[in-house]
């Protein structure tokens, strides 16, 4: 791995901060970073269930998993995580601190489970960040690609801080107001395309950019759900996929 390889992928990343590109930029650094296959990243804003960021990277046994793990980390699993517990209650800024968790670490057979063996998930690099809100992004590595090197670990501490600057640079950007105080939501179910409110609540969030586990998470439901209501929006809106519907939403905007 050249010095230079991690450099254009965290420049890369940055480049990405408050576009939908984003979520896909940071999976890509941490890879290269610390040759992981997945990658999520949380939100802790108060003491109570954190959000889902962003949830990456694709296995093909489980082609969802990073999704439907961390929308169960963010619902109960949490509660559970050393980890989690300990940054759900800090809110003063600190050094960015790491954390390696191996899948025989986790006492709690379930949280194993499901977050872990389900995918042969063998290890975890957390990197955390305390403030308002406290921040939690973590790598993952299956049992056929091995454990995290000396090397790994590196490179990710020296470029931790970048990272999760970066991380909550784009947090800032995503719940900034709408100029002219404009309630997407609203605008949506004002378009005479008669969608539901839920429907109008998850077109909103995708347009924003937010990950589907994401808004499961913040809202309180099934991924499924999600999904289902994602594909009655876009049916009633006649638009094929996330750009187009960004660029629905932004219309309204206008």
């Amino acid at each position: 791995m050249r010095e230079s390889d991690s450099a254009e992928a965290v420049a890369q990343l940055v480049a990405a901060i408050g576009s939908p590109r984003f979520g896909a930029r940071f999976h890509a650094a941490m890879a290269v970073l610390s040759g992981s296959q997945l990658c999520s990243a949380f939100a802790f804003d108060r003491a109570g269930p954190p959000h889902v960021l962003l949830a990456e990277g694709w296995l093909p046994a489980v082609p969802a998993f990073a999704q439907m793990a961390s929308a169960e980390y963010a619902r109960e699993y949490w509660r559970r995580d050393a980890v989690g517990r300990r940054l759900s209650n800090r809110h003063a800024h600190g050094a960015v601190e790491i954390f390696r968790v191996t899948a025989g670490g986790i006492m709690d057979a379930e949280h194993r489970r499901d977050c872990y063996e389900r995918a042969h998930v063998a290890e975890r690099l957390s990197l955390c960040e305390a403030g308002a809100p406290a921040l939690l992004a973590s790598a993952y590595r299956t049992v056929d690609a091995g454990p995290f090197t000396v090397t790994d670990l590196d490179r990710v501490e020296r470029f931790a801080p970048l990272l999760m600057s970066a991380l909550r640079r784009h947090v800032e950007l995503k719940t900034a107001p709408a100029a002219g105080g404009a309630d997407p939501v609203t605008l949506l179910l004002a378009a005479g395309e008669r969608l539901t409110a839920r429907e109008a609540q998850v077109a909103a969030a995708l347009a924003r950019g937010m990950q589907q586990a994401e808004i499961a998470a913040e809202i309180g439901i099934a991924l499924s759900s999600i999904i289902t209501y994602r594909r009655r929006a876009y049916r009633k809106l006649g638009v094929g996929d996330r750009r187009q519907l960004r660029q629905f939403v932004e219309g309204l905007m206008r």
